[in-house]
């Protein structure tokens, strides 16, 4: 169980102020309650945040095939550690491959250490996989993903609302045969932008054909090279297409 000051005030029956106070050796608490609360604490693997002393900033790689070509990751990590060298905190770059042999022992290593705080860049990551890092003791937040049956702190992009408004302005352009170029590797985003796609077409009553959507490597060269043996081959083309991303819509482009 996730523990921070709120569930320890649940746990205690204790206002969050005073259960904040004891752990923070303010007075105003009497020596008896702040042991229950110190108690209660240590019990519950409480990691206060004075300790966090740096910002471990995790990708976690499957294939690694999102990460290529794309400048989104490298623009991502260089904004976190400006943000962070500003609030006074050391940021250390940590990538996970899941198919080293010792990954497991890796995520135990990163989860045992209560001095660093995670950032956890979860675009490969699935379900099975994302679960063991509710047991970190110190504050995690997961970045480019989210699991609905897992209680993650989250920052993400409307994926499916988002697509869903560009194929919507795409059909205010006029277009009524709208393609997908879908990503090879489904990734979470990748899947709720395809239910975006598909969301928009439905709410016009427009014809979602297999015949307009083409699967794509999720890299500039190999979009570029999947897109050109689809166009040699004559097919029926659609005015307008969506892409997974940028790097699948810029081979196409080329």
């Amino acid at each position: 169980m996730k523990i921070n000051i709120k569930k320890l005030s649940e746990l205690s029956g204790f206002s969050a102020a005073t259960v904040s106070n004891a752990l923070n050796g303010k007075r105003g608490v009497n020596h008896e309650t702040a042991q229950q609360i110190l108690a209660l604490a240590r019990e519950y693997g409480y990691v206060p945040a004075s300790r966090i002393q740096s910002i471990r900033l995790v990708t976690y790689r499957d294939s690694g095939e999102v990460f290529s070509d794309a400048p989104f990751f490298s623009d991502l990590i260089e904004s976190i550690e400006n943000e962070s060298r500003r609030n006074g905190y050391e940021t250390k770059l940590v990538n996970l491959y899941r198919r080293e042999p010792d990954y497991e022992e890796q995520v135990e290593d990163l989860l045992s250490d209560t001095s660093s705080a995670i950032l956890l860049i979860g675009t490969e990551l699935n379900e099975a996989d994302a679960r063991p890092f509710l047991e970190a003791q110190v504050p995690l937040v997961l970045l480019d993903c989210a699991f609905e049956n897992l209680p993650f702190q989250c920052v993400l992009m409307e994926n499916e609302n988002a697509v869903a408004e560009a194929v919507r302005y795409l059909i205010a352009e006029g277009h009524t045969k709208i393609g997908y170029l879908y990503g090879s590797l489904r990734t979470r985003n990748f899947t709720c932008r395809a239910n975006g796609y598909r969301r928009a077409l439905l709410e016009q009553g427009l014809p979602i054909a297999d015949s307009f959507q083409f699967e794509m490597p999720v890299s500039i060269t190999g979009a570029y090279e999947a897109f050109g043996r689809i166009l040699d081959e004559g097919r029926e083309m659609p005015t307008a297409f969506f892409a997974d991303n940028d790097m699948i819509a810029l081979g196409a482009m080329q």
